[in-house]
């Protein structure tokens, strides 16, 4: 880090403790800046404080996701919103809502074979169809089946 002109050390509530954030240029205690992995033994500060570098991460965390829906299934973040929007933030077979979903995210289904995307679905579901090879035939004789053994009354 360069060294610091006299105007901003003197901002600064006590040199000994605090380090400016090179985010948000605001000084913060020690305490607020995470170690650095780089460097040897780990005992060096990193340059940005952790409320600045966790902003950071979820920034990159998101860019990354839009680039895996783009490269998977052909859409980007904005179009699988407006598809979660229009099926009410509910798994399209069986109802549940996308908070209850596995990691708080509906899945993309889509057809393997020409890519086309279809629905969005709870993991539930979508492990279920992928395990069916998208199989309406087996999907039907499943449901004609638990069907006719839910009408029986099971006594032991």
């Amino acid at each position: 880090m360069p060294a610091l002109s006299p105007e901003i050390l003197a901002q600064c509530p006590d040199p000994a403790e605090y380090l400016l954030c090179s985010s948000h240029q605001g000084w913060e205690p020690d305490e607020a800046f995470g170690h650095s992995r780089h460097a040897p033994t780990h005992r060096f500060r990193q340059y940005v404080c952790k409320p600045c570098n966790s902003k950071a991460a979820k920034a990159r965390r998101h860019l990354a996701r839009d680039y895996d829906f783009q490269r998977k299934y052909g859409i980007d973040q904005k179009q699988r919103d407006a598809m979660v929007a229009e099926q009410d933030g509910k798994c399209y077979t069986c109802g549940k809502p996308e908070a209850e979903s596995r990691h708080g995210q509906l899945c993309v289904d889509h057809c393997h074979d020409t890519g086309t995307v279809r629905r969005m679905l709870c993991n539930v579901c979508n492990l279920a169809m992928g395990m069916l090879n998208d199989d309406p035939a087996t999907l039907l004789r499943m449901a004609d089946m638990i069907a006719e053994f839910k009408s029986e009354v099971v006594t032991r």
